[in-house]
């Protein structure tokens, strides 16, 4: 169920456009606001307590849905559950629409609207580069993981349960409903959590790079700067992501390969080498699933 589940909702996020319109979040806002004009003014409510209070009921209410499927009806409703809310969670078909946006302003010279196309992604970065390409890179390389990875990660792990606890996690921080906004205490904490259930996808994303890339150029890049990332957990996670990238995509070739008065698509090169890389792992991460679920049917 899990496969199947998987590889329709990949497939319906790389190739049909329609999906993506229809993800609406505003329920989640209208009860945010709800739960904060009950214990907003609680002293405990911009830490771990207050989060949970949020997480906690939508996280009861799908447990309960989720074990009253199982094994009901040949597990059909449960996987009709599982398509559901693991399209509805992944929110990775944005990012291909830009990226080519971004190479068509870029080859075009217009390199003021390509750093605009990186700066629809959200890109949190600690570069300060100011290069489209080197941005639009760095967002291919670190979105896909709260995008589709971490997602997928925790839905194999939790099934729909696990889906929705990250979306919602991201929510949190990301979309805060306006009772939460003024509380950056409360945004900091869901931050915090959702870098805790970034952190494994992270790290088997970067082996992902290295498998489908440089192998050792990953790794070797991977270990460099392991050590020299921020104290947030967020920025350190995007930062393994991106170096690993780098490596496995030969990032370094790319830019010295370009010199002044060249075509520029020498260097959009490189944004279509880093979407390849995040394919090919995510082709590996399926593959990987597959042979799991399959081993799993055998020992049944």
């Amino acid at each position: 169920m899990i496969l199947i589940a998987t590889v329709i909702c990949i497939a319906l996020e790389l190739f049909s456009p329609w999906v993506t319109p229809h993800r609406n979040y505003h329920w989640f806002q209208a009860y945010g606001v709800r739960i904060h004009n009950m214990l907003g003014g609680w002293s405990i409510w911009s830490g771990p307590a207050g989060v949970l209070s949020v997480l906690l009921p939508l996280v009861i209410l799908m447990t309960l849905l989720q074990n009253a499927l199982d094994g009901f009806a040949l597990d059909l409703p449960l996987l009709a559950l599982s398509i559901f809310v693991l399209g509805y969670c992944l929110r990775y078909d944005p990012v291909e629409k830009t990226i080519d946006d971004c190479i068509a302003a870029h080859e075009r010279g217009d390199d003021e609207a390509a750093v605009l196309h990186t700066t629809e992604l959200g890109l949190e970065t600690d570069t300060g580069s100011s290069d489209p390409v080197r941005l639009m890179t760095d967002a291919i390389l670190t979105q896909p993981v709260e995008r589709l990875f971490s997602v997928i990660f925790w839905f194999v792990l939790l099934g729909p349960l696990g889906a929705l606890l990250y979306r919602l996690t991201w929510l949190l921080h990301v979309h805060p409903a306006p009772g939460w906004i003024e509380d950056q205490a409360f945004q900091n904490t869901a931050k915090r959590l959702q870098g805790i259930l970034d952190w494994l996808p992270v790290r088997l994303l970067a082996i992902g790079y290295a498998l489908t890339g440089s192998f050792e150029e990953a790794i070797h890049e991977w270990r460099d700067h392991e050590n020299t990332t921020s104290a947030d957990i967020g920025i350190t996670n995007q930062t393994i992501l991106r170096y690993a990238g780098y490596g496995a995509i030969h990032l370094d070739r790319f830019e010295s390969a370009v010199t002044e008065g060249e075509d520029p698509r020498l260097e959009t090169t490189a944004i279509r080498a880093a979407r390849g890389l995040v394919l090919r792992s995510l082709l590996a991460w399926v593959i990987v699933i597959a042979l799991i679920s399959l081993a799993g049917w055998a020992a049944w």
